[in-house]
């Protein structure tokens, strides 16, 4: 079992090194987020690392969430960061919920801890600084490079929100 948790983990870690490595280079594949299919990965992934520290992971889906466009490279190495910091600096059961909230799809991210760090909480930090490092504020970076953004919504309890606008259908016009 813990050689098949560290081959999983090796896998992670080189999907993460590509996903960066492309978003780096500007070549990211946007297109209309298969949310289902991350939400899976996230459950495979993050649930045992949270089990592992008797810790659980739950989801709070909305039925019939509308689609939004964005790079899933980016919009994975987003709920890396948000997990991880859940993983280490959080406490409790941790919640990943989507809702529709109108223009916009929210996907919290929340645990039972709470944050210590004010309003600098999403700048990078020198790597022998105390806090959360560059980690933050990549996320809100990679999001808000896929138009949306990235909020602090609870300190206590901790929760942090990534905002992704729904894609518009295309309206066909009126023939002449």
């Amino acid at each position: 079992a813990a050689i098949r948790a560290s081959l999983a983990e090796v896998d992670r870690l080189e999907r993460t090194i590509a996903d960066l490595l492309a978003l780096a280079r500007g070549t990211r594949q946007r297109g209309v987020l298969d949310l289902d299919a991350l939400l899976l990965e996230v459950s495979q992934v993050w649930g045992p690392r949270l089990g592992s520290q008797s810790r659980v992971l739950s989801f709070a889906v909305e039925p019939a969430i509308p689609p939004t466009e964005a790079s899933t490279a980016a919009i994975r190495q987003v709920f890396t960061v948000l997990l991880s910091n859940a993983v280490e600096h959080g406490a409790g059961a941790v919640t990943v919920g989507v809702r529709d909230i109108g223009e916009a799809v929210a996907i919290d991210v929340a645990d039972e801890g709470r944050v210590t760090h004010g309003p600098d909480l999403f700048e990078r930090r020198e790597p022998d600084a105390e806090g959360h490092g560059i980690g933050l504020a990549l996320a809100r970076r990679l999001v808000e490079a896929e138009g949306g953004r990235l909020q602090l919504t609870s300190a206590d309890p901790t929760r942090l929100t990534v905002f992704l606008p729904i894609v518009t259908p295309a309206v066909d016009e009126p023939a002449p």
